[in-house]
């Protein structure tokens, strides 16, 4: 256990300054003058002519014997003739025997200097250890920032590339549209023009007898009686004939209704948040969940009509995977069709299908009419049948976040129950319904 001492226990020998009367402690002896002085009085006893020659030394414990070593080799940062012996704890330095009379470290607890550097020593160790720790914290998280880093910026340069594959695809929608409109208009023009050529053509016909008939009128004008009756009863029947085929009414000119195109960002898409954003780590988890409830609810308000896909009917059932493609059934045969149009992949099964979903891991699961079982078709083709332990027909059916399946059961008395199953074929919970 460390010895302690106080200022009171501690006996030294203190010289005062023999050369100013302030009764300032004595750190230094001039062998020519036989004196000890003050460290102010020894550096003016050093600039005078006088003196500035003589031998002056600082006084250890035994005074005047000049040489004689300390129980330290260290000397004192406030009394540097003097090697530290103690170490002040309420001050938390290592002190000489002066200090230790000194007023200033009155009543102050001491230590022994091995014990306080064994002391300071272990805690250095813990700092040293905590700080090799945080400091592999610190790399840690350095490493994590450079990979969200990395794997920010191979998102982003994803998201440019589905949003130019996304441009692309509507252009070319856009270019087909215009194509076949302009085709469309193409064979309007075709028989609007047939019609008013041949509606220009009957103009000019009339137009052709109306003139033969001023002219036959003009040069009969004066002529015999009976010729003037005669040719004004001719005229009267033409000029009836030529005013009924006259009367063509106007025709409208083609035209294009450019639609609304403030819809068109929303056609096209938006952006969303990638799942380790940055910008959304401040955000609390019920704050979160709220704020993605009310994206979902106001997301979900405006249909985006992404493509229209004619299929041959009729259409069972369709499970959009990712919004560029889906899943759809008819009668046996379940199609993986892109939003272009185009068939990824064909699947046959045995009966006609009731409902699809995908599982977590990618499979798609699969409801057949009048059936009691699920098929799970893999990722790698092979397909394999989930049997429901129920009399009950198995219709729609999705997956939930823990791995499980709900199926809705229905019998032919009009009783219908949901079953949570997992994927092995036990059946869980039940939920009745009445309607």
């Amino acid at each position: 256990m460390a010895s302690k001492t106080t200022i009171n226990d501690a006996q030294a020998p203190i010289s005062k300054c023999e050369v100013c009367d302030r009764g300032v402690v004595a750190w230094f002896y001039c062998h020519e003058c036989k004196q000890e002085m003050c460290k102010d009085c020894k550096t003016m006893h050093l600039r005078m002519n006088i003196s500035k020659d003589h031998t002056v030394v600082c006084i250890t414990r035994d005074k005047k014997n000049v040489g004689e070593k300390g129980q330290s080799n260290i000397p004192c940062s406030i009394h540097p003739c003097e090697h530290i012996q103690m170490f002040c704890t309420t001050c938390e330095m290592p002190v000489c025997i002066i200090c230790i009379a000194d007023r200033t470290h009155k009543n102050h607890e001491f230590d022994q200097l091995v014990n306080a550097k064994e002391k300071y020593k272990n805690e250095l160790s813990k700092f040293v250890t905590k700080t090799k720790q945080e400091i592999l914290n610190l790399e840690t998280s350095l490493q994590s920032m450079q990979n969200h880093v990395k794997d920010y910026i191979k998102l982003s340069g994803k998201t440019k590339s589905d949003i130019n594959r996304q441009r692309n695809e509507m252009k070319s929608q856009v270019d087909k549209i215009a194509d076949d409109l302009i085709d469309e208009q193409e064979k309007r023009t075709i028989q609007e023009m047939k019609i008013m050529d041949s509606k220009t053509k009957e103009i000019q016909k009339i137009l052709s007898e109306k003139i033969d008939l001023l002219r036959s009128c003009e040069d009969n004008v004066e002529s015999g009686i009976e010729t003037v009756i005669d040719i004004t009863k001719d005229f009267r029947k033409k000029r009836i004939k030529l005013t009924t085929l006259s009367s063509i009414e106007a025709y409208s000119l083609p035209g294009f209704d450019s639609g609304n195109t403030s819809d068109l960002r929303k056609i096209f898409g938006e952006l969303k948040d990638y799942e380790g954003s940055m910008s959304n780590k401040n955000i609390s988890g019920d704050e979160e969940q709220r704020e993605k409830s009310e994206d979902r609810l106001q997301s979900n308000s405006i249909p985006k009509v992404l493509a229209k896909i004619k299929l041959r009917p009729p259409l069972n059932t369709v499970f959009s995977l990712n919004g560029r493609e889906a899943w759809c059934g008819q009668d046996k045969d379940l199609s993986l069709i892109q939003i272009d149009g185009s068939v990824k992949k064909n699947v046959k099964f045995d009966k006609n299908m009731y409902d699809i979903t995908t599982r977590s891991t990618g499979d798609l699961l699969v409801t057949e009419r009048w059936g009691h079982s699920i098929k799970q078709y893999s990722l790698d083709g092979t397909i394999t049948t989930i049997d429901v332990p129920t009399l009950f027909e198995v219709r729609g059916l999705c997956t939930t976040a823990d791995d499980h399946i709900l199926i809705c059961l229905y019998n032919d008395k009009d009783v219908s129950k949901v079953a949570k199953m997992s994927f092995e074929g036990q059946i869980k919970k039940f939920l009745s319904l009445t309607n």
